[in-house]
This record gives C-alpha cells, sequence and structure tokens, in this order.
C-alpha cells in the first residue's frame, strides 16, 4: 500500500519521478561496477537496496533480474565462495545407511554378547533408521551439506576416541569394548549434530575439518614407520591435531568444497607416488622406516602444496588481475567464471591459458 501511495504521488510529481530514477540509475551503476570486480556480496546489497528504495522505477526489475538471471552468480551473492547450501540429505541419508547399521549391530552385540542374531537384528535396524531418520529430517527442516558432513565426520572422530579409549583401559570383556565403541560413535554423533545446528557450517568449512581428520589420522598412522608405538593412539592424536588446525583455518580462510577436493586429489597424487616409487625401489634393495616416511609423507605435503597453490583462484575470486598498468593480465589457471555486461545479461569468461600477457 505504500509503494502505491508513493507511485500514486510521484506521479503528480515528475521533478521527484526524474530524481527517483537518476538516483536509482546511479546505484545501479554501481552495482555493475561491484560486479565488474567480482564483488558479488556488496553487489548484491546494492541491488537489493534499489529494489526496495527504488520499486517505482524500471531499474527495480532490471536489477530483480541482475540477481536472478545468472544462477553462479546468484549462489556466490547468497552463500559466497565456501560453496553454495546445497541439499545435504541424499549425502546425510547414504553415510548413515553405512554407519547406522555398524552403530546398532555394535550395540545389538553388546545387548547380547554370544548371540549372532542380536547384531544381525540391530545391523538392519540401523539401516532402517540411517535411511529413514535423514529423510524425514530433511524434508521437515532442511539439510545442508555441510550439516551432514559435519555429522558423519562427527561420528568418525568419536570412534576414534572409543578406539583410544579401548588402548587405554583395556576392557576383558567383549560387551564393554562394543559398549565402548557404540558410546563413542553416539558421542560423536551427538556432538555434530550439535555442531551442525549451533554453527551450521557451509560445506566448505566442513570439508576442510573432515580433510584434516584424514590427513591427520594419515601421517599419524606413517608416524609408526619411526616410533614404536601404537597405531590408535598415533591415529588419533593426528586425527585431532589435524582437525583442530583447520577447524582453527576455516574461520580464516573461505573455501570451497570443490576446491577442497582438488587439493586432497593432489595430495593423494603425491602420496601415490611416492607409494609407487618406494614399491619399484624396493624391489632392487631393501628401504629404511626414515626414507619410506620421508618420501611418502614428503610428496603427500608437495602435492597438497602445489593442489592449493594451483587452485588458489578457483573460487571465483579475482581470476584475472592488472600488474603495473592496465596492458597487463595475469591469469593463473584455465577457468569459467560469471560475467554480467552493463546491459544486465548474464554470460561468462572463458579462459583456456595460463600465463601473462
Amino acid at each position: 500500500m505504500l509503494v502505491l501511495l508513493t507511485a500514486l504521488a510521484m506521479a503528480h510529481d515528475p521533478a521527484a519521478l526524474d530524481e527517483q530514477t537518476a538516483e536509482a540509475a546511479a546505484r545501479y551503476r554501481v552495482a555493475l561496477d561491484l560486479v565488474d570486480a567480482r564483488q558479488y556480496g556488496e553487489a548484491c546489497e546494492v541491488l537489493r537496496e534499489v529494489e526496495s528504495s527504488f520499486a517505482t522505477t524500471e531499474y527495480a526489475g532490471k536489477a530483480a533480474d541482475l540477481r536472478q538471471t545468472t544462477s553462479m552468480v546468484a549462489k556466490v551473492c547468497a552463500d559466497g565462495v565456501s560453496g553454495s547450501q546445497e541439499d545435504g540429505t541424499v549425502e546425510l541419508v547414504v553415510s548413515q545407511a553405512l554407519l547406522g547399521p555398524v552403530f546398532f549391530g555394535t550395540l545389538g552385540g553388546a545387548v547380547s554378547p554370544g548371540s549372532a542374531a542380536a547384531p544381525l537384528t540391530g545391523g538392519l535396524l540401523g539401516l532402517g533408521v540411517g535411511i529413514g531418520a535423514p529423510l524425514l529430517i530433511g524434508s521437515r527442516y532442511g539439510i545442508t551439506e555441510g550439516q551432514a558432513m559435519t555429522v558423519y565426520t562427527g561420528e568418525l572422530a568419536g570412534t576414534l576416541g572409543a578406539a583410544v579409549a579401548l588402548e587405554v583401559l583395556r576392557p576383558s570383556e567383549p560387551r564393554d569394548n562394543l559398549l565402548i565403541l557404540a558410546g563413542g560413535f553416539a558421542t560423536g554423533m551427538v556432538g555434530g549434530a550439535v555442531g551442525a545446528i549451533v554453527l551450521p557450517p557451509n560445506s566448505g568449512d566442513a570439508s576442510m575439518v573432515r580433510s584434516g581428520l584424514s590427513w591427520g589420522a594419515g601421517y599419524g598412522a606413517l608416524t609408526l614407520l619411526l616410533t614404536q608405538g601404537r597405531a590408535v593412539p598415533n591415529i588419533a592424536a593426528g586425527a585431532g591435531i589435524g582437525m583442530l588446525a583447520m577447524g582453527v583455518t576455516a574461520f580464516q580462510v573461505d573455501i570451497s568444497r570443490r576446491r577442497m577436493n582438488l587439493i586432497n586429489l593432489s595430495g593423494y597424487a603425491g602420496a601415490l607416488t611416492g607409494g609407487l616409487g618406494l614399491a619399484l625401489f624396493a624391489l632392487g634393495s631393501e628401504v629404511s622406516p626414515q626414507v619410506g616416511f620421508s618420501v611418502v609423507g614428503g610428496l603427500s605435503a608437495v602435492g597438497l602444496g602445489l593442489g592449493t597453490y594451483l587452485t588458489r583462484d578457483y573460487d571465483g575470486a579475482t581470476l584475472a588481475r592488472l600488474e603495473g598498468d592496465r596492458s597487463s593480465v595475469v591469469v593463473h589457471m584455465p577457468t569459467v567464471s560469471p560475467r554480467i555486461d552493463r546491459d544486465g545479461l548474464a554470460g561468462a569468461d572463458v579462459r583456456l591459458l595460463s600465463g601473462t600477457w
């Protein structure tokens, strides 16, 4: 009603209408400049202001189209470069369909030691709960990818903690072993669920923490080549340090899940190269544990470092910047990035070469 009354008043005051149009046009040009600079968050704020404050002008519609017609830009505007908050229901269903039977089967074995039917029944119950619960929660409240990853990362961390408890306590009864494992899993699940609800993390942050767990556990296992310690404490300690380090980093760095996957893939390639090289070298001579640790661990670190460096522009930050004068453009890697021209039409910049021109 207020917008209608304002429009009627301005219809009788052409000067006011011209002033509103001129101001809306100026704001719209500011938004275009921000889009050109890839400052999508600031651009969206200006566009929303044009839509709400200048609803009677033609630029309100243009502003709305500018935000809605280009899905890539709209996602970045809404969610930042850490990745859009895509639905994570399927991911949570898959993870819980795999982990749920293990938890309930373990619990069943603890409740009825010596019974073959109890673990089987528990496993089938876990499969049903693992599939049904995420579907129900997702349909009623929605589950993002980051939340799904946080839940099953917590479950894995809790299970590792339970394994450490087993190493320390060394219970004599098999039932106690199963109860400790089930308790660790349940604790991790509750902790992951609380984190998913309270934070809630985006998929990029959750991917960093999960990667910290996996790489920390991997390096913890590699330390067994240098020490005579037990496997579980080393792996659990490495996983804990990795999760903590990447969790702190996630507050400082904005990264997408896809970029994190590429970095991990680069690290895996380094580890695989080191492992194959050692295997070939070991055919003719003996390889010391220190050499094995240095080669596999070192090449994994090199792979992670190279992956981080080569994908530094992957998330849609500035992909080409001017150096010196505006005739020298640096493009770090092949990429496709969203582009919006001065008329508000959506398009894409395709860069197939790397180098400086």
